[in-house]
């Protein structure tokens, strides 16, 4: 098992980081004002693409750089590889499901956020009028992205703060 490799951790919490600035602003429930309608279009592509983006570096930081270029930006491809650690696994789903979710909704999201990263960053180039972002997805990500972040040499400071 490749030891998780700090560098590509600190990537997917920049990722990260910016798609929970955009949840915050635009995806916490409240009402979105009219002439915002076009800037919330135009923030989801961000949203989904640094959300899968920042999974896809986390859950890639455990394994090593060899196996990692040859697995895609597919989310299911990497979480079922064979080269992603059982407990890796183990761990993202168990902290989904401490947040009070199923291990059914688990396998959901992770199922339909797998292509979000390829579909969403190539959107324009879709025949397709419209692309939806899974339920759950927030949760899933923050699951995936704090997970492997425990995993790593880095640590946090009470106010969540990443520290070497």
């Amino acid at each position: 098992m490749s030891p998780i490799n700090n560098d590509a951790i600190l990537s997917a919490v920049g990722f990260y980081n910016a798609f929970d600035e955009i949840h915050k602003k635009y995806y916490t429930g409240s009402k979105i004002q009219l002439d915002e309608i076009l800037n919330f279009a135009a923030i989801s592509i961000p949203y989904a693409v640094n959300g899968a983006f920042a999974c896809e570096v986390a859950m890639k930081s455990a394994i090593n750089e060899k196996n990692a270029k040859t697995l895609g930006h597919k989310l299911l491809d990497i979480y079922n590889s064979k080269y992603f650690s059982n407990k890796y696994k183990k761990a993202i789903k168990d902290s989904f499901i401490s947040k009070g979710f199923s291990g059914i909704e688990f396998n959901c999201v992770l199922t339909e956020s797998s292509d979000l990263f390829y579909s969403w960053r190539y959107i324009y180039e879709s025949s397709k009028s419209t692309c939806s972002i899974p339920k759950y997805f927030y949760e899933f990500v923050t699951s995936c992205v704090e997970t492997m972040l425990d995993f790593s040499d880095l640590k946090r400071k009470d106010n969540h703060e990443i520290q070497l």
